[in-house]
């Protein structure tokens, strides 16, 4: 039976990535909570999906990693869903593994860019993991980036932490990869994600993810195909 993670904490509960998502979700049984981190220009480590804030906050000034924690602390988001809105304030990593660790759930980080955290800069993992470390959640933390460079290069340091591969389909084309540096694979859903490309994963150890899916009939077809994890939105 497939693992529920809950995309961005939930949808329609509020603003996503907030506090408020996060904990939404604890009520519903899942196996952990995703989250998006940036580094901010002081050294916060913050959680927000895009690159800007004008989806959420109307602001298109600049790059979220340019902001300093003062800054971001000002920011007001606001998300509708369901002819609801919902306001919330921006999140802190501390924040977020917190609740994953009162709550006994995983924490599902995905690394998005910032300046000294990507592919040609990991020198920002040492504030990640000295967080993750603080909360005593290393055995309990998946981390998880379409940066393979920058995954690769985290495997070498941390050769024990749970790291999976974002790709947007065509898993059977990342088997090698993620044998070589032993990732599971996070995909989209598409023709390359089943029973047989599974078991491939499965034979070498390896786990298998698929986001986002918030169909119900869907998800219950991937659970029976053999998937590990299936990340949602919705509360099924």
């Amino acid at each position: 039976m497939a693992k529920f993670i809950g995309h961005r904490g939930s949808l329609g509960y509020g603003v996503e990535n907030t506090v408020e998502a996060f904990n939404a979700r604890i009520p519903h049984n899942v196996y952990g909570l995703e989250c998006d981190i940036r580094i901010s220009t002081d050294g916060k480590m913050f959680i927000m999906h895009d690159d800007d804030f004008k989806r959420l906050a109307g602001i298109n000034d600049k790059h979220v990693w340019e902001y300093s924690s003062n800054e971001l602390d000002k920011i007001t988001l606001t998300q509708n869903y369901n002819n609801k809105t919902f306001l919330g304030k921006v999140a802190y990593l501390e924040e977020y593994l917190k609740i994953c660790k009162e709550n006994n759930l995983y924490a599902i980080i995905e690394i998005k860019y910032s300046p000294n955290l990507c592919d040609d800069d990991i020198s920002g993992s040492k504030l990640l993991f000295s967080l993750i470390e603080k909360y005593d959640m290393l055995d309990k933390t998946i981390i998880i980036s379409f940066m393979e460079k920058c995954l690769i290069k985290l495997r070498k340091l941390y050769p024990n932490v749970n790291m999976q591969l974002l790709v947007c389909g065509k898993i059977d084309k990342h088997l090698k990869t993620c044998i070589c540096y032993n990732f599971g694979i996070d995909s989209c859903f598409d023709e390359s994600v089943n029973s047989k490309n599974i078991e491939k994963y499965h034979a070498n150890g390896l786990v298998v993810n698929v986001w986002t899916i918030d169909d119900k009939k869907l998800s219950e077809e991937l659970s029976n195909m053999g998937v590990d994890f299936i990340t949602s939105n919705i509360l099924f």
